[in-house]
């Protein structure tokens, strides 16, 4: 039997007993999260580590938390303390990189751009001062305004919304740096997703799995083309009653808009597998990784799929990852 092992580090302090660990980390959300939870009457020379003018713990230390089997751990998350709760066991909500692009000094002025590039209006809202890396696409947004004073957050939720550029926003860990991917749906980083292998009635504990034909798949598509002089283009495809999906596309004439939405209509009409799977911690999988689910019920079907978010627990319960499966990326 395995052991479970975890290293926490909370400012200065470091921890191996939570009560419990829990974290969500999702392509779909802009901000990470981890919930610890702790014996509330833990002293630090005789003083409450958690609570009062003297407490070790307190609101933005950097938090670091580190979990596996054996003394063997990995690194699942980085982060800040976001805030503290006064209960029993003591709770601790912790948030990503993002939770400095929320900090009410962190300010982003008013400012109306005729034309701006996705990769310029990062430059503009990330603090000069910061060390804050991103990675963005070259894309042209056209007209950009930002109608007043804000956090920079406040500017990445404007580019997620589905009416307007339709965007993923979010942090991902690579070669242990904090990066900010902005961009297109189902992009990712690509070129640092790693691949795992599952298999029904073997590493998976549980699923929650619906098989969907492409026949019964109603979508519908809404394709947006922002010229360089700032006009737009629409078009819709797929079934008017369909679940509403929206792609921004750059320079792209009206004339060929439609085609391309027709073909990119065709890659969501794809049968597989929609839900999540259980499985324990390990290999851990993060946000952007990529699944190979095999099934010798049926010949050892092969079906990859990528990630877009990942709900991790461990405690008395066990350590688990309850991975959420995206788009199918093909058969094998």
């Amino acid at each position: 039997m395995y052991a479970l092992t975890c290293h926490i580090t909370i400012g200065n302090a470091t921890f191996d007993f939570p009560t419990e660990v829990s974290m969500v980390e999702s392509t779909i959300k802009l901000t990470d999260t981890c919930l610890l939870k702790f014996p509330k009457k833990i002293l630090w020379n005789n003083s409450n580590i958690f609570f009062g003018s003297a407490a070790l713990i307190k609101k933005r230390d950097v938090v670091e938390v580190k979990l596996g089997y054996d003394g063997i751990l990995k690194t699942v998350f980085k982060g800040y303390v976001r805030a503290i709760h006064r209960k029993s066991p003591v709770e601790i909500e912790c948030e990503d990189e993002m939770f400095r692009l929320k900090w009410p000094e962190v300010i982003v002025k008013q400012k109306r751009f005729d034309s701006v590039t996705l990769k310029d209006l990062l430059k503009y809202i990330i603090p000069s001062d910061s060390d804050i890396e991103f990675i963005a696409p070259d894309m042209n947004l056209g007209k950009f305004d930002i109608s007043q004073d804000c956090q920079p957050v406040e500017v990445l939720e404007n580019l997620t919304k589905k009416d307007g550029y339709g965007l993923q926003c979010y942090f991902q860990n690579i070669d242990n740096c904090p990066t900010l991917f902005v961009g297109l749906p189902q992009a990712h980083f690509m070129n640092y997703a790693k691949t795992h292998k599952f298999k029904f009635n073997y590493n998976i504990i549980n699923d929650n799995l619906n098989y969907i034909d492409k026949d019964d798949l109603r979508i519908k598509l809404k394709c947006i083309s922002i010229m360089p002089d700032n006009t737009k283009y629409e078009v819709e495809v797929g079934e008017s009653d369909g679940e509403l999906r929206t792609f921004n596309f750059y320079n792209i004439p009206k004339a060929d808009l439609k085609k391309l939405a027709e073909d990119k209509l065709t890659t969501f009409k794809v049968e597989g597998y929609t839900g999540t799977i259980t499985v324990f911690g390990e290999p851990v999988v993060t946000k952007g990784d990529i699944v190979q689910l095999y099934d010798d019920r049926y010949v050892d079907v092969v079906a990859t799929y990528s990630v877009c978010e990942v709900k991790r627990t461990y405690g008395t319960g066990g350590y688990r990852q309850e991975i959420t499966l995206d788009g199918r990326l093909g058969w094998n």
